[in-house]
């Protein structure tokens, strides 16, 4: 009777205190962690697989666009030897635009300022007396062959008939992008011979944010493209577009309607530009000039 009362006390459970704590004890599965670590475990292991998900997804997009870009210099490199001329307008200050091209074709500056603009800076105009003359030589004066005109622009709004560029106009022989005079509050990219004008509207105005605009001509064939897309188009006979003794204005039509807004990078090439050409030059400037986004 002495050595059972030395033993343990047995609570009404039939076990002894250590044994109720222990029984009280986290089961512990076969891997040696309880329930709740291993649920902790599995949410640390979804984060992690979160993050390199989101980490892959950030640098695949990133990849694509480094080879985009890659591709878009390769492209204007081939495209050089077609170059008329390139107005980058990356002074920062004085009275002439400098060719960055071949040809040597110097625009002077008239009242225009420079500012920010999508690939370095730009040039401002006021919209009363702004413009570049980029003077009148021969290979300005396409004839009847095929072109295109490649720029970026933004707009701050005005009245009729402002040029974004001209060697001619609505009333006069060769090429422009100016708005129209009825409907006074669009632009267009359009041409003018003998016959009449033809052109293509571009769907923007008076007011626009920075725009990539394309106008390209092959043939009898008109196309205009916005931000990298095709938006119009047309078909008919085209006739000579020679107007020799109009210059190239930048800013304001021949007739002077004054451009209000910023433009940047103004090229004309003597071939019609392909869909992919324009789309990749449309992503460098969009890649340069942060707040935008590509389109698709």
């Amino acid at each position: 009777e002495v050595g059972r009362a030395r033993e343990r006390p047995r609570l009404l459970t039939g076990l002894t205190p250590l044994e109720v704590g222990r029984a009280r004890e986290r089961p512990r599965l076969l891997t040696g962690f309880t329930l709740l670590e291993l649920l902790i475990v599995i949410g640390i292991i979804g984060i992690l697989s979160s993050v390199t998900i989101v980490s892959y997804s950030y640098y695949n997009a990133k990849a694509r666009l480094a080879n985009t870009l890659r591709f878009a210099q390769n492209v204007r490199s081939a495209l050089q030897d077609n170059m008329v001329a390139w107005w980058t307008f990356d002074e920062t200050s004085g009275s002439t635009s400098t060719d960055n091209w071949l040809n040597g074709l110097n625009g002077r500056v008239y009242g225009a300022v420079w500012t920010e603009g999508i690939v370095n800076n730009a040039l401002s105009f006021d919209g009363i007396d702004d413009y570049v003359d980029g003077g009148n030589a021969g290979i300005l004066d396409v004839g009847t062959n095929d072109f295109t005109i490649e720029l970026w622009a933004k707009a701050n709004g005005g009245t009729y008939g402002r040029a974004i560029i001209s060697k001619g106009g609505w009333s006069s022989i060769g090429y422009f992008i100016s708005e129209a005079y009825s409907p006074s509050d669009k632009y267009y990219f359009g041409v003018r011979d003998s016959s009449g004008y033809k052109s293509v509207a571009l769907n923007i105005g008076p007011s626009f944010e920075w725009t990539h605009i394309v106008g390209v001509k092959s043939n009898n064939h008109l196309e205009a493209w916005i931000n990298g897309k095709k938006i119009g188009e047309y078909n008919g006979t085209i006739g000579s577009l020679s107007n020799s003794s109009q210059p190239l204005f930048i800013g304001k039509s021949f007739n002077n309607y004054y451009f209000n807004g910023l433009i940047d990078d103004v090229q004309i090439y003597n071939t019609a530009l392909s869909a992919d050409a324009i789309y990749q030059l449309y992503a460098r400037g969009a890649q340069k000039h942060q707040p935008l986004s590509l389109q698709q």
